[in-house]
């Protein structure tokens, strides 16, 4: 006598309370909220050299998370406010992020990281202090990938 295993796909869709597809299916976005944070996964379906998402309904004006591999292998998300439509309008921010994992399968790029609903800046006059995700409201997303 003895156990019978059954092995589970263990995918995204298992780990993650909601997802949808953006855009034609070009992006799998994923996430799951607790009472104080969100926990993101986002993937872009085409090769590309890095992946980024956003949150707002248009570029300017919004934060994004940039995820790519470098020529080592290692993977990084970083993140930053965008306030206008050239390299010069691209902002490094010091939001506080956790469990940040970013890998590139077959040049599929998937990130995954945790952050803060509110970043809890105390008065702190910090553009990512106005980084808020309301659980109750509308959560635009945008994103990009590129070379």
């Amino acid at each position: 006598m003895g156990w019978k295993v059954q092995v589970v796909d263990g995918g995204l869709t298992d780990m993650y309370n909601n997802s949808v597809l953006l855009d034609d299916q070009q992006v799998s976005f994923f996430w799951t909220l607790s009472k104080k944070s969100i926990s993101i996964t986002a993937r872009g379906e085409k090769k590309s050299g890095y992946f980024a998402i956003g949150f707002g309904s248009k570029m300017v004006n919004s934060f994004a998370y940039v995820g790519w591999v470098d020529a080592n292998g290692k993977g990084h998300v970083k993140t930053y406010w965008i306030d206008g439509m050239n390299a010069q309008s691209l902002h490094p921010t010091k939001e506080h992020l956790t469990y940040v994992r970013c890998k590139s399968e077959r040049g599929i790029i998937t990130m995954e990281f945790t952050r803060p609903l509110d970043p809890n800046c105390d008065g702190d006059k910090k553009i990512e202090c106005k980084n808020i995700v309301d659980p109750t409201s509308p959560f635009p997303i945008i994103w990009a990938t590129g070379a």
